[in-house]
């Protein structure tokens, strides 16, 4: 039997994470839920004057509904269908999301709305996909 897909396009690249990273990405990445916020944990090596050390920061989604962590490339068990394709080491917002509309919708009257992103790990080779309100880099 199919299964219905839904779309998801105009991305927009909320946070460029190459604008701190090493050139050639980052040395780790680990998430952590609390409540109703992911933690997602990103270490990258930082070299001066001949010593490298482990630098860390924080990319924090706010109001999640959901997330998923995937192999990239691998097999998406999602059914999200996108219009275009996206920038790699990026947090992209996806603004037209039908699957954001649809957590909207399921949740009811909220103050915020529910927003798509998703970035991919390229060190990693992993995918991640979030439903939220905010995403804020620390």
């Amino acid at each position: 039997m199919p299964v219905d897909t839904v779309s998801a396009g105009g991305p927009r690249i909320v946070l460029d994470l190459y604008e701190w990273l090493p050139p050639y990405g980052e040395t780790a990445v680990s998430l952590r839920c609390e409540g109703l916020e992911l933690m997602v944990e990103i270490s990258y090596d930082v070299e001066s004057s001949g010593v490298t050390t482990l630098e860390k920061r924080t990319v924090r989604f706010t109001g999640v509904c959901a997330f998923y962590v995937a192999a990239s490339p691998g097999v998406d068990l999602t059914r999200v269908e996108y219009s275009e394709v996206t920038p790699s080491g990026a947090v992209v917002e996806f603004v037209d999301s039908e699957a954001a509309h649809m957590w909207q919708d399921s949740l009811g009257h909220r103050q915020r709305p529910i927003r798509h992103y998703q970035v991919f790990f390229l060190a990693e080779n992993r995918r991640l996909e979030v439903f939220a309100e905010e995403c804020l880099s620390s």
